[in-house]
């Protein structure tokens, strides 16, 4: 996934989907490992956090590609179901910067 994503892109930023009961930095590392242009990659282990930072980072000519929870409604952290869309945050921060 890493090393797809620095081939395409200016910068990547690595965030947590659903780690469930892997160690997330492990994850992270993982990914990073696949990667060999490190200086393109950006470590946001906070999902929302990572969309605002670059969505507020970003100019107006700008491409953001977010992959991985797509429809889904829930991030699954450890055993916790927490309610979280990347739908709403986007159209959250959309609301801000409009």
């Amino acid at each position: 996934m890493g090393s797809i994503s620095e081939k395409i892109a200016d910068r990547v930023i690595i965030t947590n989907d659903n780690p469930r009961n892997e160690n997330q930095n492990k994850i992270i590392k993982e990914i990073v490992q696949g990667c060999i242009k490190k200086e393109k990659i950006i470590i946001i282990p906070n999902r929302e956090k990572a969309i605002s930072s670059t969505f507020f980072k970003a100019n107006i000519d700008d491409i953001i590609f977010i992959s991985g929870k797509g429809h889904e409604n829930q991030q699954i952290i450890k055993n916790k179901i927490i309610n979280y869309s990347d739908q709403k945050v986007v159209i959250k921060l959309l609301e801000k910067k409009i």
